[in-house]
């Protein structure tokens, strides 16, 4: 989790302006290593259908999968840190016991002073909406 996340908890749901940028360098790194070692995807794509045909990895994955953006989100706007690991595990396309070790974020996490809930930001003098410095400084 990046410093922009735990200083304001709506960047979780709200694209940023680094959010293009990062799509596209990971793109680049996908296609570059499909390029170098096409094996390699195709046995992962081949283990997610090996999943999907016994049923037990890979149970509701696309349902887990709304699951855990919608959890992020209301997470983001609750000021909730404790449901990004969680939705990560929902958001596995395969489980396995060891998804579980996530879990292990939970406590450093709830150590860490709550953020404010994500609102309607407060308008300062004139209508405008308060600065950067002053709205990462509310948690």
């Amino acid at each position: 989790m990046n410093t922009l996340s735990c200083s304001w908890p709506e960047s979780l749901a709200v694209p940023t302006t680094t959010s293009l940028p990062m799509t596209i360098a990971a793109a680049i790194v996908s296609g570059v290593s499909y390029v170098l070692r096409p094996d390699l995807w195709q046995a992962w794509f081949a283990l997610l259908l090996d999943g999907a045909s016994s049923g037990d990895t890979t149970f509701l994955f696309p349902l887990r999968l709304a699951g855990a953006v919608v959890l992020v989100i209301w997470g983001a706007r609750m000021g909730r840190r404790w449901t990004v690991p969680v939705a990560v595990i929902l958001a596995s396309p395969i489980l396995f016991l060891n998804t579980l070790t996530i879990l292990a974020a939970l406590p450093r996490l709830q150590a860490m002073p709550r953020p404010a809930a994500m609102g309607r930001p407060r308008l300062g003098r004139a209508g405008a909406a308060p600065s950067r410095e002053v709205a990462g400084a509310r948690g």
